[in-house]
């Protein structure tokens, strides 16, 4: 897929989508937090499979990360990003109790985390489900303690070799009044991202 063939109109729904997504989202995380939180879409982009490293700022950094693979008329990856310091924070705002080491997180821990992805992941996607009238599934969503960089080298590897582009939603996290480090990224496969645009080539408004 050329990048050049990506219309103004499907950017213009696919920031809808990434809109919506982000407004139901909002909903899941502030439930999940048990007070009010939001996500903001800060970009939605075509960007180059060797540069998707740079959009989490030091890519050399320890992360925690949260992966679900997408299924059905969409199929790829979901990434949540965030620092060693945020997943504490989230674990200590979920589970309440403090967190000493995150090195050495429980069960128990980890899995606040991957229900957090899940809780946001299905939101966001069920806004997609609706608009486009697809059907979507998610797998059980996967822990990974490592370097941003390797996260998400990992994520777009199967897909770089037949394609030069991936498409982000990248969004902040924020809970109250703090900002959480933390990003969200959607990679569809290839084949999925040329039906996604078809598909909102075609969709009446």
């Amino acid at each position: 897929m050329s990048i050049t063939a990506v219309s103004d109109k499907q950017m213009n729904e696919l920031r809808i989508i990434a809109a919506k997504g982000a407004e139901n989202a909002n909903l899941a995380f502030s439930r999940w937090l048990k007070e009010k939180a939001r996500l903001e879409i800060t970009d939605v982009s075509f960007v180059p499979s060797e540069d998707i490293v740079k959009n989490v700022g030091d890519a050399d950094r320890m992360v925690v990360s949260v992966l679900l693979r997408m299924n059905g008329d969409i199929k790829g990856n979901m990434i949540f990003i965030f620092s060693e310091d945020s997943a504490a924070y989230l674990i200590e705002k979920v589970g309440k109790k403090k967190v000493s080491k995150l090195n050495e997180l429980n069960t128990m821990n980890r899995s606040i985390l991957e229900e957090t992805g899940n809780i946001v992941g299905t939101a966001f996607l069920n806004s997609l489900v609706a608009y486009l009238d697809i059907s979507i599934s998610t797998s059980a969503p996967a822990f990974i303690n490592d370097y941003a960089a390797a996260i998400l080298e990992m994520a777009v590897m199967e897909y770089a070799p037949v394609s030069d582009y991936a498409l982000l939603f990248k969004t902040k996290f924020y809970e109250a009044n703090t900002k959480i480090d933390g990003y969200f990224f959607i990679l569809p496969s290839p084949e999925s991202l040329s039906s996604l645009l078809e598909k909102i080539e075609g969709r009446e408004r």
